[in-house]
């Protein structure tokens, strides 16, 4: 845009007299002489030509400062440094920030592909030139959905699918057909299995056509879920299988799933299903148990009756095992018949999530025969594992169930603790869910000096008085009865300033700390000696009430 010139004409007539002497003429009921009324005249017209002008002086000015605010703001975003960076550099920021490209499942409609490839030209280039950010597809079968998958796969060109598929009431059966033209690509799968039951799809169509699926979702017993299954078994990549309410028969090819997740909604939750999992599955590498749905969807919490008839012992040599349960009366019952029969001498992260809702009605049977710490002794002894991960979320501990626990992992490096109803997870964390007060404090000062190194070092028994002497991460969630400030900054540095050990001839220290406080102010002053620790080098982070204090 080219700014108009601006040119200034000051008017060139002047009063007949001076200001006060003309209102006082005008004001006269004599009549002016035509001489006063033509000179009068002129210089109102004057005026009016004055006003006329500035007026277009103000809209050229205007147009002048846009341009000028159009220019600064062209110059300024050519010269920013992310204009500077690198095409694989931009691709990998574009990567990192559009993750799935949602096509109307769950109604929602977004695509950091669409968005990023709407920006500008270099970022439409960059954007379309990069196959893996249109490989990620989460799509409903709407006809609207059409022309998007559409571009997806035509952008995406032979890279490998992620797919989630959702039925939807006035589906449109060429965007599954769209898809299933590709199914050659398919790397992991999500599919609602109404989709099979709504669509009037052959038997058998998937056989074959799956050479590089690696994970996907099994919704039994139906006879079409069924034949998906037959299907999956001839998928010779498939390692990752996620099982919603019932396992596979017998007669599925367990023998190639590393990774599998089990999913019960509304049965009552029973370890069983685990335990034959775990004996069916002899190369499983994870397990996860959950009783709410993978990608997020709560229900309403279920009562768990042990069996009536102890359950087979059952070893296995998995790595990583993950209990997601959610009910009124606790998991405490659940990991006792749990761990009672089992045995994981390979197992290195345990990761334990045991939300439960504990009103006065139900506060005794949530926490009905407390922490099973005999039971997990025993699985320990049993065991024999170097556990180096293990996570307690949500469940209502007490600081001495925690301590005595983690005195038997003297291995554990990483340790991530959440309060009741202290975690992270938004939807069973909702305020209107929440007991209405805290029946156990687990991270207390009893806590912190039982991880102290100073402490330990002060009785002279450093080995067998300091809890978790090879910690290297710590991560706490914790709520507002939190009055443990001082103390926990005492233990990370005593952590930080650790003392060698004799035996290995390193320095163990605690690399990474995280402590959030929920709904509760910190004082910032009590945590300045950790903004040295982080300056020396150490990963700290401490947020009360929202608010980051380091």
């Amino acid at each position: 845009m080219v700014a108009p010139s601006i040119t200034i004409n000051p008017r060139v007539s002047a009063l007949p007299m001076p200001p006060a002497d003309l209102q006082n003429r005008l004001r006269q009921s004599a009549q002016l002489s035509p001489c006063e009324d033509a000179t009068i005249s002129q210089f109102i017209q004057d005026a009016e030509h004055d006003m006329q002008m500035y007026e277009r002086y103000v809209q050229q000015f205007n147009i002048r400062q846009v341009a000028l605010q159009l220019e600064i703001a062209r110059y300024k975003s050519l010269k920013s440094p992310i204009r500077r960076l690198p095409r694989d550099i931009l691709e990998v920021v574009f990567l990192h920030s559009a993750p799935v490209n949602n096509l109307g499942v769950g109604r929602a409609w977004y695509s950091a592909a669409f968005d990023l490839s709407s920006v500008c030209h270099q970022w439409r280039e960059v954007a379309i030139d990069c196959p893996t950010l249109w490989c990620n597809i989460a799509s409903s079968l709407l006809k609207r959905a059409k022309e998007p998958v559409e571009i997806c796969l035509s952008r995406s060109k032979n890279h490998p699918l992620s797919l989630k598929l959702s039925r939807a009431n006035d589906g449109d059966e060429g965007v599954f057909s769209l898809l299933l033209a590709h199914s050659n690509r398919w790397v992991n799968l999500d599919m609602d299995f109404n989709i099979l039951l709504s669509l009037a799809r052959p038997s058998g169509e998937f056989d074959g056509r799956l050479p590089l699926l690696k994970s996907a979702l099994y919704e039994g017993p139906h006879p079409r879920a069924q034949e998906f299954l037959n299907s999956l078994s001839t998928a010779p990549k498939l390692r990752q299988l996620t099982c919603v309410e019932h396992i596979p028969p017998g007669s599925f090819r367990w023998s190639s799933i590393r990774d599998l997740c089990l999913v019960h909604l509304a049965n009552p939750d029973t370890p069983r299903y685990a335990l034959d999992a775990l004996r069916e599955c002899q190369h499983l590498e994870s397990l996860v148990y959950c009783g709410w749905r993978h990608d997020g969807t709560t229900l309403e919490a279920t009562e768990y009756t042990s069996p009536g008839v102890p359950l087979p012992p059952t070893t296995s040599h998995i790595r990583s095992i993950t209990i997601q349960i959610w009910q009124y009366s606790g998991i405490y019952s659940l990991l006792r018949d749990l761990f009672q029969p089992l045995t994981l001498p390979s197992v290195t992260t345990i990761s334990i999530h045991g939300q439960c809702y504990v009103d006065d009605d139900s506060f005794t049977t949530a926490f009905d025969g407390s922490w099973p710490y005999e039971t997990m002794v025993d699985f320990l002894t049993r065991s024999h594992c170097a556990l180096t991960t293990l996570e307690l979320l949500g469940m209502p501990l007490y600081d001495d169930d925690v301590v005595g626990f983690l005195r038997l992992v003297p291995s554990l490096e990483d340790l991530t603790i959440h309060e009741l109803w202290a975690d992270a997870d938004d939807i069973v964390s909702e305020t209107s869910l929440r007991p209405p007060r805290m029946y156990t404090e687990t991270i207390t000062v009893s806590f912190f000096e039982q991880l102290n190194v100073g402490l330990a070092v002060a009785v002279f028994d450093w080995e067998n008085t300091l809890a978790l002497p090879k910690l290297r991460r710590l991560c706490l969630r914790v709520r507002e009865h939190f009055d443990a400030d001082e103390a926990f900054v005492d233990m990370v540095q005593s952590r930080w300033y650790a003392p060698l050990d004799i035996d290995n001839g390193v320095s163990i220290k605690l690399k990474e700390v995280e402590l959030i406080v929920l709904d509760k102010d910190l004082d910032e002053t009590l945590y300045e000696p950790l903004k040295w620790l982080e300056k020396d080098g150490m990963m700290v982070t401490v947020r009360g009430n929202g608010k980051y204090i380091v």
